[in-house]
């Protein structure tokens, strides 16, 4: 007889990834009631894929949110509502996804606004401090 002998060797690979993820607006400052858009892009440096990874951005409330789409690599961003961008992409180590968000900027006051008319211009500042005033101004 013959010693059975077994080797089993396992190679056991540190993973990681290395995320940034940078949101660009151009131009940074707009007309108020006009259709703009805003990109974020979520960079992988390696050494793995980055798989299932959740991008969310919670919109500043003086923007009225349209649409988010991945526009450059994998993932989709279906779960997004109102004023939450909820994207769950896939990332190559060494590459890069790109999300579109399209927004109105500050949209127009309706009707049922306090402040809100049927006539004359709407307006809204936004303060640095985050505070907002609006109004129209018929009347």
């Amino acid at each position: 007889t013959c010693p059975v002998t077994a080797t089993n060797i396992i190679d056991v690979i540190d993973t990681g990834i290395n995320l940034t993820i940078v949101k660009t607006f151009d131009p940074d400052v707009v007309p108020q009631g006009t259709l703009q858009s805003f990109i974020i892009t979520v960079s992988n440096a390696g050494p793995s894929d980055a798989v299932d990874v959740s991008v969310t951005d919670t919109v500043h409330d003086s923007l009225d949110v349209d649409s988010a789409v991945v526009t450059s690599g994998s993932g989709d961003c279906s779960a997004s509502d109102g004023q939450e961008v909820d994207c769950t992409v896939q990332i190559p180590a060494g590459e890069s996804v790109t999300i579109t968000v399209d927004y109105i900027s500050a949209p127009f006051l309706s009707e049922d606004s306090p402040n809100g008319t049927l006539s004359g211009n709407d307006f809204r500042f936004v303060f640095v401090n985050g505070s907002v005033l609006e109004g129209s101004t018929n009347g």
